[in-house]
């Protein structure tokens, strides 16, 4: 077992403050712990955000996915198109729904899916699309959305990290049928857990709040409320809360983590051996998570391994789905490429609002010092 010092650059921290306790504490003294008051002012905040787009808050992201496929009455035996390099949500939430993931290859820009792969991959079985904003990043939505409507698909925007992203279409979320979004921890902005779902279907408002809500239908007499089967994924109060104040401070934390990855970015690809998705710096991309790729000649493990032993936390960039367990028997990794190549020497650099500028000179150096020990 090897064993690091102390991390002194850790992966990602949330930004909390005084405001967000003193309304965790009001939310405990008012006695009223589940959806309510902040919740709704929460996804009034969202809703402005997102130019006016509805929005109806859950307990997670993938619970967000998961509703929209409800929603839209995936069935089993549909087969619903998504990127071949994502965290594992997307692809989860379709296969528990009885139908059939269909992977998609990346390009090498954005890290989400490549719309000249969606042809190739597209079947009278296809219901649906779930294109990925990874790491913040938009992909072409645009390109996506034309092939959707050729063939009567609908589009569920996986947005979880791309809050305040802005694709050729528009805001990342708003642009497909239904768009999802998380608040874990890692996220540009937290409620500890959460999520929300942006809905551009009219019909779909009333179907998703009940839902989310055992199924009740709120507006209706008692003996009629539950007329349809639902979840219980409800957001809370105190995750609302926290959410209010986070916007807040929303733009600070976008701008925040916009200027540390470009000075890391400078200082790391000057020397070489690990180069960033170019989409993180184009105009629209909010940089959630910061992410590159090594080199063909860097070991990988050996090389998160070193960093760590320096005090700078670091992950993979993501996972070929292709790759895991589940799914591996069913795929050739040479159709997939560019997903192939990320998950194996895609990796994800420290990035939060309010790192030090030790902290990044810090990352900066230890890359740097990493990727020269370990160049073949």
């Amino acid at each position: 077992m090897i064993e690091h010092p102390p991390v002194q650059v850790p992966l990602c921290r949330p930004t909390l403050g005084t405001e967000e306790e003193e309304s965790i504490v009001e939310v405990l003294r008012s006695g009223y712990l589940v959806a309510g008051r902040w919740v709704t002012e929460f996804e009034n905040r969202l809703s402005r955000q997102l130019k006016g787009v509805p929005v109806s808050c859950v307990s997670n992201g993938t619970a967000a996915l998961h509703l929209s496929m409800v929603a839209l009455e995936l069935q089993p035996g549909d087969e619903v198109l998504v990127p071949a390099m994502t965290y594992p949500a997307p692809v989860n939430v379709v296969h528990l729904m009885g139908a059939t993931p269909v992977l998609v290859d990346i390009d090498g820009e954005t890290g989400g899916m490549n719309p000249d792969k969606l042809d190739a991959a597209w079947t009278p079985r296809t219901k649906g699309i779930i294109p990925v904003h990874q790491f913040g990043i938009p992909v072409n939505m645009a390109a996506i959305m034309d092939f959707a409507r050729e063939r009567g698909l609908w589009v569920v925007e996986d947005a979880a990290c791309a809050l305040g992203a802005k694709t050729n279409q528009g805001l990342c979320g708003t642009v497909g049928d239904l768009g999802c979004f998380s608040f874990h921890p890692r996220k540009v902005l937290t409620t500890g857990e959460g999520g929300a779902i942006a809905i551009n279907r009219p019909e779909f408002v009333k179907r998703i709040a009940a839902l989310r809500n055992h199924g009740q239908d709120l507006g209706a007499p008692f003996e009629h409320r539950f007329s349809s089967a639902g979840f219980n994924v409800r957001m809370s109060d105190l995750q609302g809360a926290i959410g209010v104040c986070q916007m807040d401070r929303f733009p600070d934390f976008v701008e925040s983590r916009a200027k540390w990855a470009a000075q890391i970015r400078e200082g790391i690809e000057s020397v070489g051996g690990l180069k960033f998705l170019p989409g993180h710096f184009r105009e629209g991309s909010v940089v959630q998570s910061l992410v590159g790729i090594l080199d063909a000649g860097i070991d990988r493990e050996a090389f998160c391994n070193e960093l760590r032993g320096l005090g700078v936390e670091n992950t993979i960039a993501s996972y070929g789905i292709h790759r895991l367990p589940l799914w591996r028997d069913r795929h050739n990794p040479a159709d997939f490429p560019n997903a192939e190549q990320w998950h194996q020497r895609g990796v994800t650099l420290p990035l939060f609002p309010h790192m030090t500028s030790t902290q990044v000179t810090m990352v900066i150096e230890s890359v740097n010092r990493v990727v020269k020990g370990g160049k073949k």
